[in-house]
């Protein structure tokens, strides 16, 4: 066990300056003695948080926080005390004996084991670029204007069909239990096959600059798809994606700002020319991970996607999703049907002129609207109101909102009496609504308190995988499964965090029921025909859920609101961290070394610091 007494603490704390390492985090502003910054530990947009290099400690004036350069540390980074005394250690190059043996807490063996593996796939990767076997990919390279030089920079690769990157694993005495689980290929008794081949490979980070996997390009006509993703994991999750994250965090602190793009080309065309604070969503939407980032690091957003039809939209989405968490965005106006990577080449002139005028979303959705709207017929002028109002109705901010409708006067003529009446139509709607769904989740609560009445009766079912596996999971995975019944509402939430569901047969079902609404063989509210098309699958353990499903007609009769959705993902998240609790103690128990006893002690309590945080 790692011991460090009080009076080394101390002594770390006294010779470090908090000034230097905190402005490794902040942007601060000297104010007397004492400098001054937008605090990270809240919603802050006005600076608040004082730090004293006289006195060692900082102290926000609004949500209270305080303490001392560790604590800071520690809760910026959201690790436990002894990673933060280290990370100070490092920073102010202070060396400290009882940290010689200390590391990071570690997650757990799987995921300790896939990114051990992932590093080595990328070696691999990165050695075969620059073979014989990676010439035709350097020169596709070349054609994109993707030089050496930023090929190093960010990691690029390639697997050949004759990389044999699973037998060279294997080799160095990987187990095929291991390669399979971090999906880097195939291994039977007869032959080995890697997951990736012909494809130029991109690695993907996390906030830590841990590889969590892989995007494969292919660069030939007979290679489909596009771009192959590594498949989800224990490290690799759709919701997570941010290529560039690691590196784009540092400098976005510094800035305030971080460019949301589209693609890793994106990224890497722009830092060709000295733009560093930009990640891509790589096709995936943007998820609670992405707004939890921005919020954590107190950033503006930039949002930088394709200038065409299906980016406008998303555009649009994307700025709304960030209006209502209160953050602040701002759209660079593309207005060009290339991407950022093709403006790079062709138009940089526009490129630094739209980079440097970025417009607010509500600009931007009024002049994309507008521009399709004939003047003169009413009809198409009360649809565009309407989309507009739609935008704002349930943003809280009454200035944006007197703003809007300011600008919808003066666009359409339409007194600003009529524009309010419609808002106040559509915000009574919206409360009705609402009510409707508090009376949703009244019955869900109601069969909750139903369900425990009789939990002594069903006991045995209840702990079919664990022993914390509860009802409410169960009812949780049904939720969402029946939302996608009566509608593809929230489609694309579900579809983005449908890994996340517990148990295979109703997961399966709720996957094969958004194939169904994507090749629009289903429209939803028709249950009897949703359970008709999915007997096809034979999904085995599926028909007693269904006649459970069937049998709640409440559940199929009401309206679930998009909160429910989320709380309903949130409870399976509670069920993989205790699992992955559960998992760390049975490690502790079996563990006779003192040192890593410590790092599972550390990992548990870091598990029950974000169950607390939900």
């Amino acid at each position: 066990m790692v011991y460090i007494s009080n009076e080394k603490i101390n002594e770390v704390i006294s010779k470090a300056s908090i000034f230097d390492i905190i402005s490794s985090y902040l942007h601060l502003i000297k104010k007397g003695r004492n400098y001054l910054a937008v605090c990270p530990f809240h919603n802050d947009s006005n600076p608040s948080l004082t730090v004293s290099p006289e006195k060692k400690i900082y102290t926000c004036f609004s949500c209270k926080a305080s303490g001392n350069v560790i604590n800071f540390v520690k809760e910026y980074e959201h690790v436990d005390f002894l990673t933060a005394l280290k990370t100070v250690c490092e920073k102010s190059n202070i060396d400290l004996e009882e940290l010689k043996d200390f590391s990071q807490p570690i997650k757990d063996k799987e995921s300790e084991m896939i990114f051990e593996l992932n590093s080595q796939a990328n070696d691999i990767f990165k050695t075969t670029l620059f073979s014989n076997l990676g010439q035709e990919a350097l020169k596709y390279l070349k054609s994109r204007n993707i030089d050496i030089e930023e090929i190093k920079k960010f990691e690029i690769g390639f697997a050949s069909d004759k990389t044999n990157l699973v037998q060279k694993l294997l080799d160095k005495s990987y187990s095929s239990l291991d390669i399979e689980k971090a999906n880097l290929g195939i291994i039977t008794d007869t032959y080995t096959k890697d997951y990736f081949s012909n494809r130029i490979i991109f690695p993907i980070k996390d906030e830590n600059n841990r590889v969590i996997g892989f995007s494969g390009r292919s660069f030939t006509k007979d290679n489909d798809p596009k771009y192959l993703n590594t498949k989800e994991n224990k490290v690799f999750k759709k919701s997570h994606l941010a290529y560039n994250i690691s590196s784009a965090l540092k400098i976005s602190r510094t800035l305030k700002k971080i460019i949301v793009l589209e693609g890793f080309m994106d990224v890497i065309s722009l830092s060709r020319i000295d733009i560093n604070n930009t990640i891509a969503l790589m096709g995936t939407s943007l998820s609670n991970y992405h707004i939890n980032l921005f919020k954590k690091n107190n950033l503006d957003v930039l949002l930088f996607l394709d200038g065409d039809d299906p980016g406008i939209q998303a555009n649009i989405k994307i700025a709304h999703q960030l209006l209502k968490e209160k953050i602040n965005v701002l759209v660079i106006d593309n207005q060009t049907k290339y991407d950022p990577d093709e403006l790079v080449n062709n138009q940089p002139e526009y490129l630094k002129q739209i980079i440097d005028k970025p417009i607010h979303p509500i600009n931007y959705l009024i002049e994309k609207l507008w521009n399709k709207v004939d003047a003169n017929d009413p009809n198409q002028i009360e649809h565009f109101i309407k989309k507009v109002l739609n935008f704002i109705v349930d943003l809280n901010n009454d200035i944006l909102i007197e703003n809007t409708i300011n600008k919808l006067t003066s666009l359409t003529n339409i007194s600003e009496q009529t524009i309010k009446n419609n808002l106040i139509e559509l915000k009574k709607q919206l409360r009705i609504n609402n009510s409707n769904n508090n009376q949703t989740v009244k019955v869900f609560k109601t069969t909750n308190q139903n369900n425990q009445i009789n939990q002594n009766n069903k006991q045995t079912n209840i702990k079919k995988s664990t022993d914390f596996i509860k009802k409410e999971y169960i009812n949780a995975e049904q939720r969402i499964f029946v939302s996608l019944l009566i509608s593809d509402q929230f489609i694309d939430k579900i579809q983005a965090n449908v890994e996340k569901m517990i148990h295979a047969d109703i997961k399966h079902a709720t996957i094969n029921l958004i194939n169904l609404y994507k090749k629009k063989i289903y429209q939803g509210n028709d249950i009897n025909k949703a359970f008709d098309l999915l007997k096809e699958y034979n999904l085995t353990g599926f028909n007693e859920k269904q006649e459970q499903i069937i049998n709640n007609s409440l559940m199929t009769k009401i309206k679930i609101r998009e909160s429910e959705i989320d709380d309903a993902f949130n409870k399976l998240d509670l069920y993989h961290k205790n699992a992955e609790i559960l998992n760390l103690k049975k490690m502790l128990v079996e563990s006779k070394n003192k040192t890593e006893r410590v790092q599972i002690w550390n990992g548990i309590d870091t598990l029950k610091n974000k169950k607390k945080k939900r």
